[in-house]
């Protein structure tokens, strides 16, 4: 997965659950704890975590067919001058990623959601999915 972050990337972590919303508080709780550590404000973190999950939540929602085994793969970039989060709805069989691939990323992600708290993301098919990319600039740090 490429990222749109400088090559000095202090830290990166990557973690792949089921696609069901009873597991987003677990994408919440990372986001929050991650922005936090690099210095976003509580309140501001919160609400990235917040958006995050309801972002993943709605996507969930339009973005899968009726069934099981869909799933998530997150993936936590923070660079020089910004905290990274890429979220990638996958299919969980042929079935589910044509699905996904029949859709509009538009359609799968909510963008006036994701506007909320920032102008930075990227939303776009993959070839096992759909994917969105949300990027928070950290205050003070390097600009790249």
């Amino acid at each position: 997965m490429d990222s749109i972050l400088p090559v000095e990337q202090p830290f990166w972590f990557s973690i792949t659950m089921a696609a069901d919303v009873c597991f987003a508080p677990v994408l919440r709780d990372l986001s929050v704890r991650i922005a936090r550590q690099v210095g976003c404000a509580g309140g501001d973190a919160d609400r990235f975590g917040a958006t995050l999950v309801d972002a993943l939540s709605q996507a969930i929602e339009r973005g899968l067919p009726a069934g099981g085994g869909a799933r998530v793969e997150a993936v936590f970039r923070v660079g020089v001058s910004a905290f990274e989060v890429t979220l990638l709805l996958k299919g969980a069989d042929d079935r589910g990623v044509a699905a996904l691939a029949a859709l509009e990323p538009s359609a799968v992600w909510p963008v006036d959601v994701l506007k909320s708290v920032t102008d930075r993301f990227e939303i776009s098919r993959d070839p096992q999915g759909s994917r969105c990319r949300v990027t928070r600039p950290l205050a003070g740090r390097g600009s790249h």
